[in-house]
């Protein structure tokens, strides 16, 4: 017995409150246009923003407009943007863009225009000079426009390692052998680089992965002491060859207080570890350890009538 009569009721109260509604809505209702960035003022019982935009289109003669895409009911000082086609010349170094658009501020054109130019993998962005976000767009503008590209890149950067020293008793003091290469730290650096107008502009690492820790080198070090043997007679050879005189540069091609040629120098000093050009250029002692690798190579004869034999 209540559903029926319980029925009917909210029925009744439904069909009222559609009525009321449509009564409401139809009040005239004062609504803020504004066409291309210019305000008015417009009285109007329409509902619906797309019905009063083409009211407006057709009093002013707007044979293209733009309307909104989804619906939107009208109230009072509802603000109402109608914008019409602008065709614009946008200038970015030497190439320029005619677009045509509805956009009706620098701010809406930006958002635009940078949609146009989404690359794959880049973030363009264009910065329109000498405009606020709020200067209004006109019909035949041409602007002048910087292209701002953001782009990641990377770069593998390769770091030699100190190397692992260790002592070997069976090499000279001041001698080094390298016995293992090692190899380099490899990291990876990920950059993200601005260009304006295609130069960079700024760069910056937003990310660094070592990929490869790398290996130390190893290097043997000399502990061994070089020991001059019959320091007597190197001394009396010296004394005969050059009086003692052990930084002797003559330019007769023998130098050093042991008389030795360049040739046979560059032969035997590397055995002992010396790197010297000259042998007046090495100590006396580095020139007696040379001198012993070439008596035992050739004997006293080197020495000629200095010889102690």
């Amino acid at each position: 017995m209540f559903k029926n009569i319980h029925f009917p009721f909210i029925k009744i109260i439904s069909v009222f409150m559609i009525f009321l509604f449509v009564f409401v809505w139809q009040i005239n209702k004062e609504i803020i246009v504004n066409i291309d960035g210019e305000s008015q003022i417009i009285s109007t019982n329409q509902i619906f923003a797309k019905s009063l935009i083409e009211d407006v289109a057709n009093e002013h003669d707007l044979e293209e407009f733009s309307i909104p895409d989804q619906p939107i009911f009208l109230t009072d000082y509802s603000n109402i943007e109608i914008n019409t086609p602008k065709k614009v010349k946008i200038n970015i170094e030497d190439q320029v863009y005619d677009i045509e658009t509805y956009s009706n501020t620098i701010e809406t054109l930006t958002h635009e225009f940078n949609n146009y130019l989404q690359e794959e993998g880049n973030k363009n962005q264009v910065i329109f000079e000498g405009y606020k976000q709020d200067d209004q767009i006109n019909d035949q503008q041409t602007l002048k426009a910087t292209l701002v590209q953001t782009k990641l890149e990377t770069k593998t950067k390769t770091e030699a390692l100190e190397p692992k020293y260790i002592d070997n008793d069976d090499i000279y003091v001041g001698e080094e052998v390298l016995i293992y290469e090692g190899s380099d730290k490899k990291t990876v650096n990920t950059y993200e680089k601005i260009y304006k107008n295609n130069k960079i502009y700024s760069s910056k690492i937003i990310n660094s992965e070592i990929v490869d820790q790398g290996e130390r080198p190893v290097i043997y070090v000399g502990t061994k002491e070089k020991v001059i043997n019959n320091l007597d007679t190197w001394n009396q050879i010296a004394n005969c060859e050059s009086s003692s005189n052990w930084s002797a540069n003559t330019g007769n091609g023998y130098y050093g207080g042991l008389q030795i040629s360049k040739a046979t120098w560059d032969s035997y000093a590397p055995s002992v570890g010396i790197s010297t050009d000259y042998p007046y250029q090495a100590s006396k002692d580095e020139q007696i350890l040379v001198a012993e690798q070439i008596q035992k190579n050739q004997g006293w004869s080197s020495w000629g009538s200095c010889s102690p034999i």
